[in-house]
């Protein structure tokens, strides 16, 4: 058999590989994994990279704090925080009980966010299970109750569903996205969420103006559905396939809002200037989804288990001091380039590390999260979270409240327009972190995708 390599693509298809295979009652058909071709779940020693879990953290930690300090030279702008609730995922939703939802989102709204970003897919809608729409049904309705505002950001897992072409997946979102969008009417709905992972996912080519056509056909769908939503698009920024697909959407007036989803320090390089043409361009944009980058070392085994080194990302809490500095770090780009929002997505993790290292998405995880929930317990990750928004919001006050004596003209604060040209003419800002080699190509990057034919 020819030896293939798989590349984590990102949270849909992480989920979507483990859960078809090894989690029970969450997958209607585990054969469904393996229709066209399914994916290896090991990987290449050899194609590992090779450093151990002491260099990583301390790489990390470095890179952080860089990161720390140099956006520290700019001002905090005004930043809305909102939270991925990851157990309303179309893979999660069915198994966990409402009662546990809504303490969820009680958490949440404990942390100070403003908003809960929900990942359906097309399950339940196309299967008509009653039983989970009402689910979703009471979830938003207490959403609602808790003043928080909804963000809907439809994805594909190939859990469920598995479409064979492009012309099926947009058949489905054209039926089933209007629906949803006039059932909970959201602040925003995301008509496309990172289409280079669905295309792969797919096995199939598109190309960007295909995706930019979609993107305008479902939006007027949608908007006649809800006319008060923002309607948005989201993108994975590392790859030229995205940058250029992120281009074609910059033309599309009646698109609101823009997303980026990062995951590595790679994720950052296009970043700047993607914020520059999308402000330029009259778009509000906003970091959707985030977490730091995945750990893995060529020392774990000559085959490495997939749900190893989703273990070794997330679920492990000789992690934990580095999710915060992540999301640290993550708030204070935001903040000084002026984003509307951050989004961190793994947030399971703002209740409990397994005891012993574990898959987020190992059935038991799931349950162990689901107890701790309960019990209102919080990690150390969750506590750093709700001291970075404060943190944001002192900011914000403490320069307004600088402000000169009453009588005495106050002195003007940089608009959000002088902090990015002057980012922008910093020819240091960033660029020894974003151009170390062992950063971009090495230790802290996924390893190429080759699908099994």
């Amino acid at each position: 058999m020819k030896k293939t390599i798989i590349r984590i693509a990102g949270i849909g298809c992480l989920i979507a590989i483990i859960l078809a295979s090894s989690m029970n009652g969450y997958a209607q058909d585990k054969k469904r994994g393996h229709k066209r071709g399914a994916l290896q779940d090991t990987y290449e020693r050899d194609k590992l990279p090779n450093i151990t879990q002491e260099q990583y953290i301390s790489k990390m930690n470095n890179i952080l704090d860089k990161i720390t300090e140099q956006c520290n030279k700019y001002p905090q702008q005004p930043l809305s925080f909102r939270a991925n609730l990851i157990f309303a995922h179309e893979i999660y939703i069915k198994n966990t009980p409402l009662k546990t939802l809504k303490k969820y989102v009680d958490a949440l709204k404990e942390a100070g966010v403003k908003g809960i970003d929900i990942n359906m897919g097309f399950f339940p809608w196309l299967d008509n299970d009653q039983e989970t729409i009402k689910k979703y049904d009471k979830l938003i309705e207490y959403i609602r109750k808790k003043n928080l505002e909804l963000i809907i950001t439809p994805q594909y897992s190939a859990v469920y569903h598995r479409f064979n072409s492009f012309d099926e997946l947009k058949e489905a979102a054209i039926k089933i996205y209007p629906r949803i969008a006039a059932r909970f009417e959201p602040e925003i709905f995301i008509v496309l969420h990172k289409p280079s992972n669905v295309a792969k996912r797919m096995r199939i080519q598109v190309l960007p103006g295909n995706w930019s056509k979609f993107t305008q056909e479902i939006i007027v769908s949608v908007k006649k559905a809800s006319p008060n939503t923002r309607l948005g698009a989201s993108i994975m920024p590392s790859s030229q396939e995205s940058q250029q697909i992120f281009n074609e959407l910059l033309s599309i007036d009646e698109l609101n809002v823009l997303s980026l989803n990062i995951y590595s320090f790679k994720d950052m390089q296009p970043v700047n200037k993607m914020i520059t043409t999308a402000k330029e361009k009259g778009k509000n944009i906003y970091i959707g989804e985030t977490w730091r980058p995945i750990y893995y070392s060529r020392d774990v085994g000559k085959k490495i288990k997939l749900t190893n080194l989703i273990s070794a990302w997330i679920g492990d809490n000789k992690f934990q001091e580095l999710d915060s500095k992540w999301l640290k770090a993550m708030a204070y780009y935001a903040s000084v380039w002026g984003l509307e929002a951050m989004t961190p997505v793994w947030t399971q993790t703002f209740f409990k590390y397994p005891e012993e290292s574990a898959a987020t998405t190992d059935a038991d995880y799931h349950q162990e999260v689901i107890k701790a929930i309960n019990k209102k317990e919080r990690t150390s990750t969750f506590m750093a979270f709700m001291e970075i928004i404060q943190q944001n919001k002192d900011s914000v006050v403490s320069r307004k409240e600088a402000s000169a004596p009453a009588g005495i003209p106050a002195p003007a604060h940089p608009s959000p327009e002088d902090i990015r040209r002057e980012i922008l003419s910093d020819p240091h800002f960033l660029s020894e972190i974003l151009s170390d080699p062992s950063i971009v190509d090495g230790a802290m990057q996924p390893v190429p995708v080759n699908p099994v034919p």
